[in-house]
């Protein structure tokens, strides 16, 4: 049950709702369910916060029990990670969130391409990633964000 509750702040973290902070006994109990290891240091939480943590609990308890699955395997090679690579991809999350509709589709397009890929392929394009050197890298990426 923990890894729900984990879950649910994770799916949260980067939506914030524009709403009135939340008092925890006027949450629905599935919603509290979810949310119980927070229970005592909810009143603490800035408003944000609270609104960032319901909406990920929305959004756990709308999947259902093969969403659930796949979400707990992408949090769980989310713990894996090093600090440092969860901190850039928290960076290039928001990066993405600055950018304009069409480069955020230009994107995911290219995203969905990458993965549309066969998995010798997807590999050998990060490994001719790997080689390239930090100026190459840079100019790559400039090309996929004008």
């Amino acid at each position: 049950m923990n890894l729900i509750r984990i879950m649910a702040l994770l799916l949260g973290i980067f939506a914030a709702l524009p709403s009135m902070a939340a008092d925890w006994n006027k949450l629905d109990p599935a919603t509290q369910e979810v949310l119980q290891r927070f229970k005592s240091q909810w009143d603490s939480f800035p408003e944000a916060r609270q609104q960032a943590m319901l909406k990920g609990a929305e959004r756990w308890l709308a999947l259902d029990e093969s969403g659930r699955a796949e979400m707990a395997q992408r949090f769980q090679r989310w713990q894996a990670l090093p600090a440092e690579d969860r901190q850039r991809l928290r960076e290039r999350m928001r990066e993405f969130r600055k950018m304009k509709p069409e480069q955020q589709l230009r994107m995911r397009q290219a995203m969905q391409r990458f993965r549309d890929l066969p998995a010798a392929q997807r590999q050998e394009l990060r490994q001719r990633f790997q080689q390239l050197s930090p100026a190459q890298k840079q100019q790559l990426r400039q090309r996929l964000r004008p």
